[in-house]
Parts: C-alpha cells; sequence; structure tokens
C-alpha cells in the first residue's frame, strides 16, 4: 500500500490531474467573489469574526490558485495573483450597496494570503522531500 504522501504529491503534480486542479481553481474564483461582493449570510456573521472570514478565505485563495499552477508557473505569480484579486475584490466593495471596502479587510487578506502561501510552500517541500521518484505517479 502507497503512503498518503504519494497520492497527494499525484494529485499536486501530475500532469494528468491539472485540468482537474484549474477546474477547483474557477469554481473558487467564482465563489470568492460572489461571496465577498454579495450580502453575507447571517449564519456566517454570527458565527464568526469578520476579519477570520477574511483570514481563512484568503488562504483557500492562495492555496486553490498554488494548487491550480503548481509546477507550471512561477511561485511569485500565483501569489502576484492572489494580491492583486484580493484587493481588486476588496475594491469592488466600495461600489456595491451591499458591502463596504475596508482598509483593515485588505490587511487581513494580506495575512491570509501570507499565511497560505508559506503553508503551500510547507507542503510542496514535504511532498518533494518525500516523493520518490522511482515510484510511478
Amino acid at each position: 500500500m502507497k503512503p498518503i504522501n504519494h497520492y497527494l504529491f499525484a494529485l499536486v503534480f501530475h500532469p494528468k490531474l491539472r485540468a482537474l486542479r484549474r477546474l477547483q481553481f474557477i469554481a473558487a474564483i467564482i465563489i470568492f467573489a460572489y461571496m465577498a461582493l454579495s450580502t453575507p449570510p447571517q449564519e456566517l456573521v454570527a458565527l464568526s469574526s469578520d476579519k477570520v472570514l477574511h483570514l481563512l478565505g484568503n488562504i483557500l485563495l492562495i492555496s486553490s490558485t498554488w494548487l491550480a499552477f503548481a509546477g507550471t508557473i512561477n511561485k511569485r505569480l500565483s501569489l502576484l495573483f492572489a494580491v492583486c484579486y484580493s484587493l481588486l475584490i476588496e475594491g469592488l466593495q466600495y461600489f456595491t450597496l451591499l458591502r463596504q471596502a475596508d482598509p483593515t479587510d485588505a490587511l487581513t487578506n494580506l495575512l491570509g494570503i501570507f499565511v497560505g502561501f508559506c503553508l503551500c510552500l510547507l507542503l510542496e517541500y514535504y511532498l518533494k522531500s518525500t516523493h520518490r521518484p522511482n515510484e510511478q505517479s
């Protein structure tokens, strides 16, 4: 039986799964934009702080970006995309009646992207260091 990291490595880096990774990215971008620009569900607002949602949402944004493009584009481009997209969405909130732009939210978004990016780098390091090249992916 193969260890779990073998399957994780294949999910992240195998070329045949690239379409699946890109599809999850498109879904994540659509969900992220919808949640950021529409009225927040009261259940989510009541359960947690707005800043926690911003932090976790942006950890998921950079993780989705990293997963979609792992091994195909420079990591800095993934980071740049996530920062620009997150700040664009925050700026677009200024023009909606349902939401408002907030500099503190923008900083929380950037913190979430930074934390998520560090987690992605750690995961990539782990997967590459434990993967044996002679195993079939």
